[in-house]
């Protein structure tokens, strides 16, 4: 795949976009939604705001190599100001069609990670859903043309939804660690899950025998809020490895 050409589809990129400086091959691609106006500023500085350095430390923390690692956007130019009539979806499928899918064939990555429902919308061409997508491995191929590239994609939360659910916080921690494991690996075998809804007694008596012989297990429960006083139980989940579960 040539070098992919800066993109003049958008009557925005005239002023509001914001490139990477070079097209490097790497083993991991990192998709942010879109950039700051801090990072068209910077002639190019991409992935130079707050929260981006704050994730670029959340991966170095988790054993990833920032040299490995090619950073760029789902949507290239910053969100116009209020009252511009600006179309993110169809931005979305612009870029992506564009600029990223042939990003991603020029890279070759072993990994992609997507930030947010840009990202997901971005390589999935899926909308929305990335609260309960965040941290599902699937493989993705991605094509242009005649040429085609398939590697292992992860979509996870966004700095900024993080800042506003910090719960949320260590599941992200432990999804990273998972994604750099596999990376490490050079497989792209996505693990195989075993959730199990439990609709009998005898079901119940089994998963309760499970837990016995366990040497750990963890549970958590669903409500139908998050006040601890006003709440009502929905049911209960337990696991007793990674990848299983009862409710």
């Amino acid at each position: 795949m040539a070098k992919p050409e800066f993109c003049t589809k958008c009557p925005l990129e005239k002023q509001r976009c914001c490139y990477p400086k070079k097209f490097p091959t790497a083993p991991v691609m990192v998709v942010a939604e879109a950039p700051a106006n801090i990072e068209v500023m910077a002639d190019g500085g991409v992935w130079r705001a707050a929260l981006a350095m704050a994730f670029k430390s959340q991966l170095k923390k988790t054993g990833f190599k920032l040299d490995d690692c090619y950073f760029t956007y789902a949507i290239r130019c910053v969100r116009p100001e209020k009252g511009v009539d600006w179309d993110h979806l169809t931005t979305i499928e612009t870029c992506s069609t564009n600029i990223l899918h042939k990003e991603i064939l020029y890279c070759k990555p072993k990994l992609i990670i997507g930030l947010g429902n840009y990202g997901l919308k971005a390589v999935l061409d899926q909308s929305s859903g990335i609260i309960s997508k965040a941290g599902t491995f699937q493989e993705v191929t991605i094509t242009v043309g005649d040429q085609a590239h398939t590697c292992l994609f992860i979509p996870l939360l966004t700095m900024e939804y993080l800042q506003v659910v910090p719960e949320k916080t260590g599941s992200q921690k432990r999804n990273l660690e998972f994604a750099l494991n596999t990376y490490q690996q050079g497989s792209l075998e996505i693990p195989k899950n075993d959730y199990r809804v439990l609709a009998t007694l005898d079901e119940v008596i089994s998963m309760l025998n499970s837990l016995q012989e366990a040497p750990a297990w963890s549970f958590d429960l669903e409500t139908t809020g998050l006040d601890q006083f006003t709440g009502k139980i929905l049911g209960i989940g337990f696991s007793t490895s990674p990848h299983t579960g009862f409710y």
